[in-house]
């Protein structure tokens, strides 16, 4: 049996049958479980990525430093490669690739308020939103990976540390314009001036 789900094949709360083949009726039934759970939740990060592919085309669009708008379009094609990478797994599933599924409700609040952020906030802000962003992505692939290593599916849980350490990536990236994007939030406001001579 897999190690991983040890835990959920021992739970009193999995019917048993009676006879010999029991203990194995009982394995079966929670790696069905699993397996369920994980193509919900491949779905759902599926989604996650669609809705994150639209936030950065906005970001994109009203981003006025060259670095940063270079580095939302390098990440934009990391995204479009990631959603390719889901997208072979959900298929490799047996299952149909959503043509629009809603963003999942773990994901769905985060990424509609972020949505709000880029309508009214300025576009020095973009480096807050992004960082954002890319750690509920971080936190989504990394509960994506211990789901499957758990259902016992190694190629889903590499895919999940492959879009995980792009983001981790991006993450950095994006840390590393913190200074910038302050420069343009003190010179938008008049006092880059008397900051720099403190």
């Amino acid at each position: 049996a897999n190690p991983g789900c040890r835990g959920l094949v021992a739970s009193p709360r999995l019917p048993l049958e009676a006879g010999p083949g029991r203990a194995y009726r009982r394995v079966g039934m929670a790696l069905t479980v699993l397996e369920d759970k994980l193509h919900e939740y491949l779905a759902d990060v599926h989604a996650m990525e669609k809705g994150v592919l639209r936030q950065l085309d906005a970001l994109i669009a009203i981003a006025q430093d060259e670095d940063m708008r270079a580095l939302l379009r390098r990440h934009r094609s990391q995204t479009q490669e990631q959603i390719a990478r889901l997208e072979r797994l959900i298929e490799a599933h047996g299952e149909d690739v959503p043509a629009m599924k809603a963003v999942g409700s773990q994901f769905a609040a985060v990424l509609r308020s972020l949505g709000d952020m880029v309508r009214k906030d300025k576009p020095a802000n973009i480096a807050r939103d992004a960082y954002i962003t890319e750690h509920v992505e971080i936190a989504a692939y990394e509960m994506l990976e211990r789901l499957a290593l758990a259902a016992g599916d190694p190629n889903t849980a590499w895919v999940a540390k492959q879009n995980r350490t792009e983001e981790e990536g991006m993450a950095g990236s994006v840390a590393t314009q913190w200074d910038r994007a302050l420069e343009h939030v003190l010179a938008e406001e008049g006092v880059l001036s008397q900051a720099r001579r403190r």
